[in-house]
């Protein structure tokens, strides 16, 4: 049975504790208790001294207090700097909030975010403040997370302790544009035999369930602002200064060597989850799309959307759907999933839609990587890859925070802080890394460059 754990003395290991920044409240307090206990003892300095001047003339007493009193007061200075170095190497046990598992692989997302389970429902949402530092330890290892409510409140590449209130309310661990599973040697991620989505496994000498112990780190200052959405919606109507288009975050993907009406980006035109799904089907089709790169599905997820038999593009398109990719733009799998995907689009015939769910992290990196190599700058990459912050965003939105997820997705590339003249040099080189064959390359911008038949 598990629950919360008041005032537990649990320690966290020396290499990957909070040592707790202790207050000057603690400081003193410990300082005060500590002295209190010297000068209550009878054989203390003081008490000595006192008992010693009592028998003597007033001179006398006068001069043993000014002969002792100095070694009182540098004796409390020593205390005071021994309770100093104290706190400061010491680490204080910080207070644990409960005890979680990870119960098997199955509580392991395509991402990398693993689920917590058996614990109470709600508990962290409780214990927490958005920003606080959470000790999760697990594995024998205890890693610093960063307490959100939406992980697009944290930078990319950071690792945060995502509580979700909702229904039905869950906590996760995640690194957000990474794997926090592959990063606690928790598993790893293969491909699945039969071309679907990956699997994951454990860790070398990793049995399940995973013991997980939460305690409280020290109260951090959050980076206010940093949420990339002030706020957002899946109702049309809360967007009444967009097209159809742009509420599904529709739009032609652009260079100077992509042809008009070539290739275009969205979000999900079969998943109704986030309200847009019919406006992008609906896109596709006054575009006559013809094959589409599903980047969010296995083939079992896409037919069980509710409407799918029914969409334009189940029924007038080719479709790379199976073989979903994660958010971990370094991982191999990822790199696999955009070679397979590039490949299919070279084999097919133009216009092309690429996809995720919100067509903006995976579908925003896919672009990126085919505008660097049809020649775009920087600032034109940019300029679209902050158009699907735009068109969720209700209101403003923070700039800084999403140009900072723009210059991860590119150094994912390899192609941050490249000037624009190498741009499409470096995405080749990309490529080529992937293992795509120069011919092959050769074969996708002829595609991209000639206009659709």
């Amino acid at each position: 049975m598990t629950g919360i754990i008041p005032n537990s003395n649990t320690e966290v290991s020396d290499t990957n504790s909070d040592t707790g920044c202790l207050t000057p409240m603690r400081i003193f307090g410990r300082l005060g208790r500590k002295f209190a206990t010297i000068i209550s003892k009878p054989k203390t300095m003081l008490a000595l001294a006192m008992t010693r001047t009592r028998n003597k003339s007033a001179r006398g007493q006068v001069g043993g207090i000014a002969i002792l009193m100095p070694r009182v007061i540098l004796f409390f200075l020593a205390t005071l700097a021994a309770v100093l170095f104290c706190s400061c190497t010491t680490p204080m046990a910080p207070e644990m909030v409960c005890r979680a598992t990870v119960p098997d692989t199955a509580h392991i997302d395509i991402h990398g975010n693993v689920y917590l389970g058996n614990y109470p429902s709600g508990l962290l949402h409780g214990a927490f403040d958005a920003g606080d530092t959470a000790l999760v330890t697990l594995l024998g290892k205890t890693h610093r997370l960063t307490v959100v409510s939406d992980v697009r409140e944290a930078p990319p590449g950071s690792a945060v302790l995502h509580f979700h209130p909702g229904n039905p309310p869950y906590d996760r661990m995640a690194i957000v544009n990474g794997a926090f599973a592959v990063k606690a040697g928790i598993a790893s991620q293969v491909p699945a035999k039969d071309g679907g989505k990956p699997r994951w496994e454990p860790g070398g000498g990793v049995e399940f369930p995973i013991e997980v112990r939460i305690a409280r780190g020290a109260k951090t200052v959050r980076r206010p602002g940093f949420s990339n959405y002030a706020r957002r919606s899946n109702e049309r109507s809360d967007y009444p200064n967009l097209t159809d288009a742009e509420f599904a975050n529709f739009r032609p993907v652009s260079a100077p060597s992509i042809a008009s009406g070539t290739l275009y980006r969205s979000s999900s035109p079969i998943d109704p989850s986030l309200g847009r799904s019919r406006y992008a089907d609906a896109a596709a089709a006054s575009c006559g799309v013809k094959a589409v790169w599903d980047m969010a599905d296995t083939a079992d997820e896409a037919a069980a959307y509710p409407g799918f038999d029914q969409t334009y593009c189940r029924n007038n398109c080719k479709i790379r759907v199976g073989t979903p990719l994660g958010t971990d733009f370094n991982s191999g799998l990822f790199k696999a999933g955009v070679l397979g995907g590039l490949l299919f689009l070279a084999e097919h015939e133009p216009p092309f839609l690429i996809h995720c769910k919100e067509g903006r992290d995976r579908t925003g990196v896919v672009a990126m990587l085919i505008e660097a190599l049809c020649g775009a700058t920087r600032a034109e990459i940019e300029a679209d890859y902050m158009k699907s912050f735009e068109n969720y965003a209700i209101g403003d939105f923070n700039r800084a925070g999403a140009a900072e997820s723009f210059a991860y997705c590119m150094k994912a590339l390899g192609l941050e802080g490249v000037p624009d003249a190498e741009l499409a040099a470096r995405a080749m080189k990309y490529l080529r890394g992937i293992g795509m064959e120069d011919h092959k390359i050769k074969a996708l911008m002829i595609k991209l460059v000639l206009p659709p038949r």
